[in-house]
């Protein structure tokens, strides 16, 4: 039998989540790869095909249409094979589960604590893929989802999570106590009207409270607070390792609530699953943590 030739399975899994995050600075983080090799990769996975599969702008990725089409194909094998795969280990008493988290969620929080859920359900492989898209879990492209949402979404089973509140962090050397006139306010490009909601919360006039450079990632805005180029809206409870290992202060002692939650969903038929309630208990203890 003649096989075709086939890119490493590998690097299909490296294309595969570099285009989910069109970020191969984030890809790294999650792959625990260096942006070069990344970089490297995507390079030659192109040579094989024969053509760009992104378009490779200052500061962003985009696939081309080419690299869309490739990507909807890969994904389909590679759920086949993960599915599978996940036949023969459930057959063997292993259950494996897809969870998908936003990037900062799932770098920060959730995957440092992966090993601890492990060692105690060595019965479930537990899947964590951090990015920026958001999976359909109806459509089978994920079992569980970790969503910030304004309300829950329809046809899915909810587990809530917790509430989300915010307050001013910046870094520990920043010597002033109030936030003045002259002081950066870092912003979250998804969410440009942030501080003002906060200045209205608060009581406090401030002459421009949409001052100051944007972000299009959270986890790059509290790296800038960290550095000292700003002060930022720290999310809570997400943000509360920063505060406790020092690495940001809080500038206001009371928190602003918000009508946001963090909440776990999952498919209705699965809620009851014995695997999908100890993840449902574990996450519960990470947010009440």
């Amino acid at each position: 039998m003649k096989f075709r030739r086939l890119p490493p399975l590998a690097v299909l899994h490296t294309f595969e989540v570099a285009s989910s995050l069109l970020s191969f600075k984030e890809a790294a983080e999650v792959l625990h790869l260096t942006p070069s090799a990344i970089s490297h990769q995507m390079r030659a996975l192109e040579g094989f095909v024969g053509q760009p599969l992104f378009h490779r702008y200052n500061r962003r990725l985009a696939l081309t249409e080419a690299g869309e089409r490739y990507l909807a194909e890969v994904r389909r094998a590679l759920e086949s094979l993960r599915d599978a795969t996940d036949e023969l280990r459930r057959g063997a008493g292993i259950e494996r589960l897809t969870m998908s988290v936003g990037t900062f969620i799932g770098t920060e929080f959730v995957l440092p604590r992966l090993a601890d859920f492990q060692r105690a359900h060595p019965e479930i492989e537990l899947r964590v893929v951090a990015e920026q898209a958001e999976r359909d879990l109806l459509r089978g492209e994920a079992d569980i989802a970790v969503r910030l949402a304004y309300k829950a979404p329809r046809g899915v089973h909810v587990t809530p999570l917790a509430g989300v509140a915010v307050l001013p962090v910046v870094s520990p050397a920043f010597d002033g106590a109030v936030l003045g006139g002259d002081t950066a306010l870092l912003q979250i490009a998804q969410m440009p009207s942030a501080w003002s909601a906060w200045f209205d919360w608060a009581g406090i006039t401030h002459a421009s409270p949409r001052r100051g450079p944007s972000f299009d990632s959270y986890g790059s805005l509290l790296a800038a607070c960290e550095r000292g180029l700003g002060v930022g809206l720290g999310v809570l409870p997400v943000v509360a390792g920063w505060l406790a290992s020092g690495r940001l202060k809080a500038l206001h002692a009371e928190p602003m609530p918000t009508p946001f939650s963090y909440l776990m969903l999952c498919r209705p038929a699965d809620a009851r699953r014995p695997a999908m309630q100890a993840v449902a208990d574990w996450l519960q203890t990470l947010f009440a943590a």
